[in-house]
């Protein structure tokens, strides 16, 4: 074999190499990560990491949890560098439907306990949804309580007014929250502590600026405090 050849197989070999322990080192972080995590909940992990479209490795990680399959999910962020989230809040009609607050155009039929659900989605995982329907503008007054918590401590945790469902927020590594819910199934993600809490304030403040008119309710003293 030429010389020429047989020193560009050697650097092939060697870039190779260099590629192979690049990637390596990264399931290993991978691997730290996940093992951080079973340690804060202890739920079968499944290393699953997940290619950008660009097909390089993502820089960001976003933590998923179901009961019914349980698993460490390494998924792509969005562009901005932040998971998404979104939150609408139902009131439940005579007929047993559900109507979006914003929407709504009736009173509810009990202003002590007004049915309802809240929608609560973080990178397309449902933590909250409508089947967990409860008293929820008492439940909005909890989760504003649990802001305060999360704002102070890093964990808070409640409990649904009139179910036991749990929602809880813990604070990670780098302003991160673990955000999960225990029902029936265990649902969790992954955001940025001040997106979380910012959506949130919105949120319960919107709802009880609609529900004044609908229902001409004064705001409890957890959601003044939002302000």
């Amino acid at each position: 074999m030429p010389l020429r050849a047989g020193v560009d197989v050697s650097a092939r070999r060697l870039r190779s190499r260099i590629h192979a322990n690049k990637a390596n080192e990264w399931l290993d972080t991978q691997r730290l990560r996940a093992r951080a995590a079973a340690k804060l909940w202890p739920i079968p992990l499944l290393i699953a990491p997940l290619l950008d479209a660009s097909n390089r490795d993502t820089h960001g990680t976003v933590l998923v949890l179901t009961q019914t399959n349980p698993y460490v999910s390494l998924l792509p962020i969005d562009p901005i560098g932040l998971p998404m989230i979104e939150i609408a809040t139902y009131l439940r009609d005579a007929a047993g439907g559900f109507v979006n607050a914003e929407e709504a155009s009736f009173s509810p039929p009990n202003p002590n306990h007004i049915e309802g659900a809240i929608h609560l989605r973080i990178n397309g995982v449902d933590i909250l949804d409508q089947s967990m329907w409860d008293d929820v503008d008492q439940l909005w007054c909890y989760i504003a309580n649990m802001i305060d918590g999360l704002e102070t401590t890093g964990y808070a945790h409640t409990y649904f007014p009139d179910q036991p469902i749990e929602l809880s927020f813990k604070r990670l590594r780098r302003r991160t929250v673990l955000v999960r819910s225990v029902g029936r199934d265990v649902r969790g993600s992954t955001i940025d502590e001040d997106q979380l809490v910012s959506a949130l304030k919105k949120a319960a403040l919107d709802f009880f600026a609609r529900i004044s008119l609908l229902a001409s309710l004064g705001c409890p003293e957890p959601i003044t405090r939002l302000k």
